[in-house]
């Protein structure tokens, strides 16, 4: 199975110590149960990355939010890292396979 990849667009989080911030990531996916996907998602490639979006956008928010922001900085691969372990986990039973969230930027807001 191929790998598929699709920027996420930047999601408004907040950090532990209260401060808001935005965050782009890129995903890299690729299905790895044909039979899971069409029964649980319908192999309807709209339907999965919004399905992939959500899941992540729902990441972020949890992982960001047990972290500092002063930690976000200084650990960003490991953040990357933890956001994709969450979102492999919670993919997996759709037959779905999270090979990497990266984080292209992280910005305080304007």
């Amino acid at each position: 199975m191929k790998t598929n990849v699709f920027e996420l667009a930047p999601q408004e989080v907040i950090t532990k110590d209260n401060v808001s911030m935005s965050i782009k990531a890129m995903v890299f996916y690729r299905a790895v149960n044909p039979y899971k996907l069409v029964y649980k998602l319908r192999n309807d490639s709209a339907r999965i990355r919004e399905f992939i979006k959500e899941m992540a956008y729902a990441a972020m928010r949890s992982v960001v939010g047990e972290n500092t922001f002063q930690e976000l900085l200084e650990t960003r691969d490991q953040i990357a890292v933890q956001l994709g372990e969450y979102v492999k986990e919670k993919l997996f039973p759709y037959g779905l396979y999270i090979e990497q969230i990266f984080i292209k930027g992280m910005s305080l807001p304007i």
